[in-house]
């Protein structure tokens, strides 16, 4: 398992609004997009940057997403949501092109990168300039397959420095800076504990069926016996209840698990380049909560990194956090 990378600063680009972006963040779920794009976007802006002359180098190693608003392409009539599909163009043998299932939503943003560089020395201008030239490089690129309009705030580079105070006071300054809005975090821990719950009442029970459990509300009827108090007459009714949950949690994909071995490039056909090894993946899940920025106490509370088991075949996304 790949250890956590470090940082010593931070990278935010405030307020970001993005159109279209894909809203079908894995077969099973829907909604915000997935980590795993925001993940993608980090290692893609950092390899577009890898050949540029100007400006310092600059190591991206964790990303952290602040949602200030999220508009679904969705038609809603008060208990299931249909997503709005588009027509594409007749083909070239000008027949209609057959309608592909899409979510599209628009979306406010926030992205927050932890970041090495020794640009963080530098002087607030230089730190500005660049910062200003990343974010062009940004504008260039596609969120989740959506679409960046002209950013109307400019991002900005914050030094942690090396004593955990003083990170802890420049965290809490970036952090007001995104409110108001919410942040993803991973939840594992709930997962784990919901599963140990219910092999209580259940031996059989799988991590699926705790997970499933956690992405619904669930109601629960419980018998109450009432005794009339002049007759003596024992009455049963029953009464429900909905589960009650802390915070606001979500099923979310983490990441993927291997389905075969890892093939060399030139085994397998129509690969995206010619050169990164292949393997069949599945995607795996977990829970998040959106909390308020303001609920986290250190900079690592929001940043998701990416690990890597190689002995078991699984990529994934980690946060571990817990709100204050």
């Amino acid at each position: 398992m790949s250890d956590a990378p470090q940082f010593d600063g931070l990278l935010t680009f405030p307020r970001i609004k993005v159109q279209n972006v894909n809203c079908i963040s894995s077969p099973l779920t829907w909604g915000f997009p997935s980590m795993t794009a925001f993940m993608g976007l980090m290692w893609a802006l950092e390899r577009r940057l890898a050949g540029r002359e100007e400006g310092g180098e600059v190591l991206f190693n964790r990303v952290g997403v602040v949602c200030h608003a999220f508009q679904p392409h969705v038609s809603d009539d008060g208990f299931s949501h249909t997503f709005h599909l588009t027509r594409n163009p007749v083909g070239k043998d000008g027949k209609t092109a057959p309608i592909i299932e899409e979510g599209r939503a628009n979306m406010e943003i926030s992205l927050v990168f932890g970041v090495q560089s020794d640009v963080l020395g530098d002087a607030v201008g230089e730190q500005q300039m660049l910062a200003r030239q990343i974010g062009d490089v940004l504008f260039s690129m596609r969120i989740a397959g959506g679409s960046i309009l002209p950013m109307a705030h400019k991002p900005f580079f914050t030094s942690l420095g090396d004593e955990w105070e003083e990170r802890l006071s420049k965290f809490r300054s970036v952090r007001r800076r995104l409110l108001p809005g919410f942040t993803l975090i991973g939840r594992d821990d709930l997962l784990k504990e919901r599963h140990d719950d219910l092999l209580q009442e259940d031996p059989t029970a799988t991590p699926l069926d705790a997970w499933l459990d956690m992405s619904r509300i669930n109601w629960r009827c419980s018998r109450i016996e009432e005794v009339n108090e002049d007759t003596g007459e024992v009455t049963e009714r029953g009464e429900w209840k909905r589960d009650a949950r802390e915070g606001w949690i979500v099923p979310i994909p983490v990441g993927y698990t291997a389905l075969s071995p890892r093939y060399d490039n030139s085994e397998v056909d129509n690969t995206r380049d010619d050169s990164t090894s292949f393997q069949f993946v599945e995607s795996i899940y977990s829970l998040g909560q959106w909390v308020g920025p303001h609920h986290l106490s250190e900079p690592a509370d929001m940043l998701w990194h990416a690990s890597y088991d190689e002995e078991n075949g699984v990529y994934r996304c980690i946060n571990k956090s817990k709100p204050m």
